[in-house]
């Protein structure tokens, strides 16, 4: 009785204040924190295979069709795009990355700004390695943030399937099929999850609520079509067979090599890295045990609490265990406190006017790593996605908490974006004043007909994916990026000398 009562006064009543959710911070709100992220988001170097992407190899995959190269078109033509235009990827970062927060607060449909501020305190959060490699490189940020947005925008077409009442409005007919086509087109992974949550949703609709949603299932033709799209490109044949260079599949026994890999890779990056995010379940965990105080409650509360300390423990590990024999023993306690977080996650999430939204949230975070355990390589990037819905059910189960003080909490969590949301804009504007003093060198080099361009390395380089062309091959494309001559030697100093 007490949660539905807390849903009654704080859950999706959205006729009392319609302005606050369309914009959860209000319209000055709103353009001052997109105002903010897009300063921050222009400030953002081009790195990596950035570098290539904007220069004539970009061009060439283009004219091939991305032929042997992937099949994800979409993010392929965004990236090309966005490397040609700092201002056109600024506004597009920007715009996704306040729509990530966003989504989040009409899903858990509360009629105040708490989950949109969690949410992006959360986001703004994110460890710094999928932050490098998933927001600030272009070439990351399109393949992995961009989908992230558009599952979420998925979720908010279809969150109110997992209630009592539900009536599909057959406008968007049109637009989740194109939202099937596009998202089905960017990440491997995430195509696969398209079709399964897709066809999953549509049955579950059906059985629920007695209709076969037309709406679900234009979005589930469309995730079809991209799917068929994104795996004929030849490229996925040649990985099958082990003829790519770079991508592979796992070799011996299946689910030893999935075990393997889970422990020592996939849930560093997958969850215990999450400090924050899982800190917050964590206490949320000890709140629902402080209302209930049951023996069910009281597990939750100690399996989060574990989870919450694995996450710390996580991050100190690498100076605590030193001795190669421990880290089997290490690996094997973070993977069984993963497990352990997952079903208290699960649990947790459950809310009282649509139980299966927080379940169905949790089991998509598994889906879309699933298919990790089978392929390489795999690094941070990869788990933009993963972080995102995590996020969503992370303020699912702060919604859920009806112990917290609202007030005292929004006020928390907007400091705390505000002060997160300085931080980057300390950190990328040192970055940015010297990536323009590298371009400056450069720009003179070539005027003056050099043949060694000496350049600085950038300050801050493990926050950005590839910030130094160290390597020749690098060093290649970073040369055809900024319009160097091949001929042309290129020197990086390290600070210092």
């Amino acid at each position: 009785m007490e949660e539905k009562e807390h849903f009654r006064k704080h859950g999706a009543d959205e006729t009392r204040h319609p302005r606050r959710a369309l914009l959860p911070c209000g319209i000055g709100g709103s353009i001052a924190i997109l105002g903010v992220l897009f300063l921050i988001c222009f400030m953002f170097p081009y790195s990596g295979d950035d570098w290539a992407w904007g220069s004539s190899i970009g061009m060439e995959r283009l004219r091939s069709g991305f032929a042997g190269y992937n099949g994800r078109y979409i993010g392929n033509l965004l990236v090309i795009a966005l490397t040609r235009s700092r201002l056109l990827r600024a506004g597009v970062m920007a715009v996704t990355l306040f729509g990530i927060p966003w989504c989040v607060h009409v899903i858990v449909g509360r009629d105040d700004s708490a989950m949109f501020w969690l949410a992006l305190a959360l986001l703004l959060a994110i460890p710094n390695g999928i932050r490098a490699q998933g927001i600030v490189w272009t070439s990351g940020f399109t393949n992995y943030a961009v989908p992230a947005l558009f599952i979420l925008l998925y979720f908010v077409c279809f969150k109110d399937a997992f209630g009592e009442e539900y009536r599909p409005d057959a406008r968007l007919m049109f637009p989740l099929f194109m939202l099937g086509v596009t998202n089905s087109l960017i990440m491997e992974n995430v195509t696969l999850y398209n079709l399964l949550i897709s066809l999953v949703v549509l049955v579950y609709v059906r059985i629920k609520h007695g209709i076969w949603d037309k709406v679900q299932l234009a979005f589930l033709v469309g995730a079809c079509l991209g799917c068929v799209g994104m795996f004929t490109n030849s490229a996925y044949r040649s990985v099958a067979e082990g003829s790519d260079e770079y991508r592979s599949v796992n070799e011996g026994p299946i689910l030893l090599g999935m075990s393997y890999k889970f422990m020592n890779t996939i849930n560093r990056f997958f969850c215990l890295n999450n400090l924050a995010l899982n800190l917050l379940v964590a206490f949320c965990g000890y709140c629902r045990y402080q209302q209930r105080k049951s023996f069910g409650s009281l597990l939750l509360c100690l399996a989060t609490s574990l989870m919450g300390a694995m996450g710390f423990l996580s991050l100190t590990s690498v100076y605590v265990f030193v001795e190669a024999d421990l880290l089997p023993i290490r690996a094997v306690i973070c993977a069984v406190a993963t497990a352990i977080f997952f079903v208290a996650l699960m649990v947790l999430s459950i809310d009282a006017r649509r139980p299966l939204l927080g379940p169905a949230v949790v089991l998509s975070v598994l889906a879309l790593m699933a298919p990790l355990l089978v392929v390489n390589p795999v690094g941070p990037r990869n788990f933009m996605v993963t972080y995102c819905v995590l996020i969503l059910a992370a303020c699912l189960v702060a919604n859920s908490c009806t112990a917290i003080d609202v007030q005292r909490g929004i006020s928390i969590v907007r400091y705390s974006s505000c002060l997160l949301l300085l931080s980057w804009l300390l950190l990328f504007g040192v970055i940015a004043r010297a990536d323009y003093a590298r371009y400056k060198t450069v720009s003179k080099g070539i005027a003056k007909q050099s043949s060694t361009i000496t350049i600085r390395e950038l300050p801050c380089s493990n926050s950005i994916h590839c910030a130094n062309p160290y390597e020749e091959l690098w060093a290649t494309r970073f040369k055809l990026f900024y319009g160097i001559d091949e001929d042309v030697k290129l020197v990086v100093k390290k600070p210092g000398e």
